[in-house]
């Protein structure tokens, strides 16, 4: 199972790369294969567009879409939403306490295969 993180970069401190890596921390913990777009991306230099083409076709060869807090003002991450919900993937919605955090302790339970609720909110599962 492979796992895209997508959030906001743009205009945040240190590009919100404290928050990718947190969630990747947390994702590969559970044993995912994670695509993380600050890892693919690393140089806050590279054009926008540049970055959008490599992440893009890295959320191509993933099974899931994890969306980070605020991923609703990004113009690159309603773009990698609208790619997965057309293309199928299974989302999930980042816990909204601590980057990560939600995700350690439940883990399977809402990261699954199942098409139905096609979007979860990791804070919706705490009796899971």
């Amino acid at each position: 199972m492979k796992i895209y993180i997508a959030g906001p970069m743009t205009g945040r401190p240190e590009l919100n790369f404290p928050a990718f890596f947190a969630a990747a921390r947390a994702l590969r913990s559970m044993g995912l294969e994670v695509a993380n777009p600050a890892e693919l991306n690393p140089d806050p230099k590279t054009p926008w567009i540049q970055c959008m083409r490599r992440d893009i076709a890295e959320l191509l060869t993933c099974d899931q879409i994890y969306l980070l807090r605020g991923w609703e003002t990004s113009k690159g991450a309603r773009l990698e939403h609208h790619i997965a919900v057309h293309l199928n993937l299974e989302l999930v919605m980042e816990d909204m306490g601590t980057p990560g955090r939600g995700l350690q302790t439940r883990a399977w339970g809402f990261l699954s295969r199942k098409r139905a609720p096609r979007t979860r909110n990791v804070s919706e599962n705490k009796s899971k």
